[in-house]
C-alpha cells in the first residue's frame, strides 16, 4: 500500500492566552481564546523556520528550483534525456518519449507530439448487493484483465473553465503488469488532459503519487533513490490541466523526508515534521505557516486545506485538538481552538470556500474518536474567528467524533466516512449544510466485500467517493458515483 498522509503561525510558548468575548448569537459553550503574537506583519513568521535560519522565513531563496525543469517546456528529445527510443521498454505507448525532468534513474514517459492519450474513463453499475437502492455507478476497469483497479488516493476538483468534474487518479497494473501505471488527470465523462506512463512503478527506488488537484492544477509527489546510501529524493512534479505532462519540477531545499503536499492557485503547501511551508507557485518565495514547536501545545498539524491565499489545518493530539487559519494579511489566527483545555475541541474542518464544516465536541475526552457528543457545526466562510463565533451554528449530531479525515463540502452538502473510531463501519456520512438532513451510506457487513474508504467531493448533482471492493469483477480501489437525487428524504437533524 502506498504511505499517506493526513496551517498556521501561534503563539510562542508563554504568550498571554486572552479570551475572545462571545458576541450576541455565537457558538454556545465554545468560546475560543485568542492570544497576543498570534498574527505577525504580513507574510512574516513568528517562528523559526524548519527550511530556513531564525529571521529568513521569508527570504526568496533560490536552491529549491530546478532552473531547467520548473518552466514549461517543448516536448523532450531523446539527447535531453540520454534514451533512445530503441531502449524504451516493449510496453511504451507507440509516440510516447522518455521524460527525465525528475530523474534519469526513474523516468517517466509522457505523449509526444502526435501521440494518442489513454483512453478516457468508463463506468458501469455498481454490482449487487451494494447501493442497490441508489443510483451508483463505479469507474470501469478497462485496462487490464485482473480488476486490480486504481491506486488508492484519487482526488476531485472542478474544471474552471467548464465546470464538469476532474479526477486526479492512477491505473494500476496496466495490461497486468503490477510495475506499468498511468498518472493521470481526466474529466469524468469526457477527454484525459494531462498523463505519465510509468514501466517500473512496483520498485521501491521510483516512487510517484498523486497529491492534490484543483480547478487549475495537478502535483504528483516524488520519491526516488537517486543511487547507493541514504539518498531518497523527495519533492514535487505539477501541470495545468492543460499540459500533457508536467511542467513544473520542485526539489525543496530540505529533500531529506517524504512530504505531503496541498495547493491552490496561490500557494503549493508542504506538510514535513510536525510543519507547514508555503511557496510562491514561481518558487522563488516561501513562508513558515505553522511550526509545532512554536506552539503553547505543542500541537503537530495534520490535513490542510488551502483556498486561494488562505491555509486551514486542522492540530490534534489525543487530548487537544482545534483548526487554524492562516494567511499573508492576517498571519495564523485560531479559528476554532481552546488552548490547554482538554474539554472542548473541533476537528473533520472542510470548505469549498463558501461554506464551512467541522465536528465539535465538548466533555471528558473531547478529541478522541468517539466523544460523548460530537456535533456537527457549519459557518459562511471566513479566516476571522470572531466572524466564526457570529456565525456558526449547530447541524445535528455527528456520526462519529474526531479524526484526520475532514469533510469535504460542496453545493451545500459535507461528506465524511466512518472508517475510523470502534466499529468501523467503512459508510458514508451525508450532511445537507442548510437544515441538517443527513444520510447514512453504509458500505457491505463483509467490509472485504465492498467499503468507503475516502471522499472526493461533489457536483451539482452527484457525490464522488472512493472505496474498496471485491465484487463484479475488482478486487481493488475504484472511484463510485452517486446521485443526490437518490439518497431519498434523509433523516432530520436531532
Amino acid at each position: 500500500m502506498e504511505r499517506r498522509r493526513t496551517v498556521l503561525l501561534i503563539p510562542r510558548s508563554g504568550a498571554r492566552l486572552l479570551p475572545v468575548v462571545l458576541l450576541a448569537g455565537a457558538l454556545p459553550a465554545i468560546a475560543l481564546q485568542a492570544c497576543s503574537g498570534c498574527s505577525s506583519a504580513a507574510g512574516n513568521a513568528t517562528g523559526p523556520s524548519p527550511d530556513a535560519s531564525a529571521g529568513e522565513a521569508d527570504a526568496p531563496f533560490e536552491a529549491g528550483i530546478d532552473a531547467d525543469a520548473a518552466t514549461e517546456h517543448d516536448a523532450p528529445t531523446d539527447e535531453a534525456v540520454g534514451i533512445p527510443p530503441d531502449a524504451y521498454p516493449d510496453s511504451v505507448p507507440v509516440g510516447w518519449e522518455a521524460w527525465t525532468g525528475w530523474s534519469p534513474q526513474c523516468p517517466l514517459y509522457v505523449p509526444g507530439p502526435n501521440a494518442a492519450m489513454p483512453p478516457p474513463i468508463e463506468w458501469e453499475p455498481c454490482p449487487p448487493p451494494v447501493l442497490q437502492d441508489l443510483s451508483c455507478q463505479r469507474m470501469k476497469d478497462t485496462w487490464s484483465t485482473k480488476g486490480n483497479g486504481i491506486t488508492y488516493h484519487p482526488h476531485l476538483a472542478l474544471d474552471a473553465d467548464t465546470g464538469s468534474p476532474v479526477l486526479l487518479f492512477t491505473r494500476w497494473y496496466v495490461n497486468d503488469d503490477p510495475g506499468q501505471t498511468y498518472r493521470m488527470v481526466a474529466d469524468a465523462d469526457g477527454p484525459v488532459h494531462a498523463a505519465v506512463f510509468q514501466t517500473n512503478s512496483n520498485a521501491d527506488s521510483c516512487g510517484y503519487m498523486e497529491e492534490s488537484l484543483d480547478s487549475h492544477r495537478y502535483v504528483i509527489s516524488t520519491d526516488t533513490d537517486t543511487g547507493p546510501g541514504p539518498s531518497r529524493e523527495f519533492g514535487v512534479l505539477a501541470g495545468n490541466l492543460s499540459d500533457r505532462y508536467p511542467t513544473i519540477v520542485f526539489r525543496p531545499p530540505d529533500i531529506s523526508n517524504a512530504s505531503n503536499w496541498y495547493h491552490s492557485d496561490q500557494w503549493l503547501v508542504r506538510f514535513v515534521l510536525g510543519s507547514h511551508t508555503a511557496w510562491s507557485w514561481d518558487l522563488t518565495t516561501s513562508h513558515t505557516v505553522y511550526y509545532a514547536g512554536d506552539d503553547p501545545d505543542n500541537l503537530p498539524p495534520h490535513e490542510a486545506t488551502v483556498v486561494g491565499g488562505d491555509v486551514f489545518s486542522a492540530v490534534n493530539t489525543l487530548s487537544l485538538c482545534g483548526v487554524m487559519s492562516w494567511n499573508l494579511q492576517n498571519g495564523l489566527r485560531p479559528l476554532l481552538r481552546w488552548y490547554g483545555d482538554p474539554t472542548r475541541g473541533a476537528s473533520n474542518f472542510g470548505t469549498d470556500g463558501k461554506d464551512m464544516v467541522w465536528t465539535y465536541s465538548e466533555g471528558t475526552n473531547a478529541c478522541t474518536n468517539d466523544p460523548p457528543k460530537p456535533e456537527v457545526w457549519t459557518a459562511p466562510y471566513t479566516t476571522d474567528p470572531a466572524q466564526v463565533q457570529a456565525t456558526g451554528r449547530r447541524l445535528r449530531s455527528d456520526v462519529r467524533g474526531m479524526s484526520t479525515a475532514p469533510y469535504v463540502v460542496g453545493f451545500g452538502y459535507a461528506m465524511r466516512t466512518t472508517t475510523f473510531g470502534t466499529p468501523t463501519t467503512h459508510g458514508l456520512f451525508v450532511v445537507r449544510v442548510s437544515d441538517g438532513t443527513a444520510w447514512a451510506i453504509p458500505g457491505s457487513p463483509n467490509t472485504d466485500e465492498f467499503s468507503f474508504s475516502g471522499v472526493l467531493g461533489f457536483t451539482q448533482q452527484e457525490l464522488f467517493a472512493v472505496a474498496n471492493t471485491q465484487l463484479g469483477g475488482l478486487n481493488g480501489v475504484t472511484i463510485v458515483r452517486i446521485r443526490l437525487d437518490s439518497l431519498g428524504p434523509g433523516t432530520p437533524p436531532d
